[in-house]
């Protein structure tokens, strides 16, 4: 993939938005939170090509959820793929030992190649099973996420930015905070 940087991105006049910073915005505690910046990515893709957005979020969060702002969040397809790679890794890894070993093995080998999609899934559900959210935290991705960016097609200005909160609370402290913002359809704010 080949980068082209063009510069800050020009937004609508009158799109402007701010996140409260009295809570976390994944737990919700209001012990101990600082700001911190959340690198958030939006790609919008056509035929052949495609535009990323990387957006700085200043994002309120405690000690403890602070890492998962560093998380970008997984979807189906990814996990899948993740689960592929895996896969694949294990019938390498028979196919070496059958072929350059002379192990023996008390099954065989077709039944153990047969065995490393089982088996590469279950890895891969087993980890995901681990690295999940733990309470008091919504999530254990990127609590603040961008689902929409409406964007003009002659100038590349954002006429509309849609963001998606895991945390119901401060998704609501957000509305509140920018209630003219979604009033004048600038802005939208839903849960994730």
């Amino acid at each position: 993939m080949h980068k082209i940087d063009l510069g800050p991105v020009q937004f609508v006049e009158g799109l402007q938005y701010s996140f409260p910073d009295h809570l976390c915005a994944n737990c919700g505690t209001t012990l101990a939170v600082s700001v911190q910046i959340q690198e958030t990515r939006r790609a919008t893709y056509m035929l052949l090509g495609g535009t990323e957005l990387t957006f700085k979020l200043p994002i309120p969060t405690c000690e403890q959820c602070a890492p998962a702002l560093k998380r970008r969040p997984l979807s189906l397809i990814n996990k899948i793929f993740i689960a592929l790679l895996v896969s694949l890794a294990l019938a390498t890894v028979v196919l070496l030992t059958v072929t350059l070993g002379d192990v023996s093995m008390p099954v065989s080998d077709s039944v153990l190649l047969g065995m490393s999609p089982v088996l590469g899934f279950g890895l891969t559900a087993a980890y995901f099973m681990l690295h999940r959210v733990r309470a008091p935290q919504t999530s254990y991705y990127q609590p603040v996420r961008i689902e929409q960016v409406k964007r003009a097609f002659v100038d590349s200005t954002i006429q509309k930015i849609g963001f998606a909160f895991t945390n119901d609370a401060y998704g609501r402290a957000f509305a509140q905070q920018n209630k003219a913002a979604i009033q004048a359809k600038l802005i939208s704010a839903r849960k994730a």
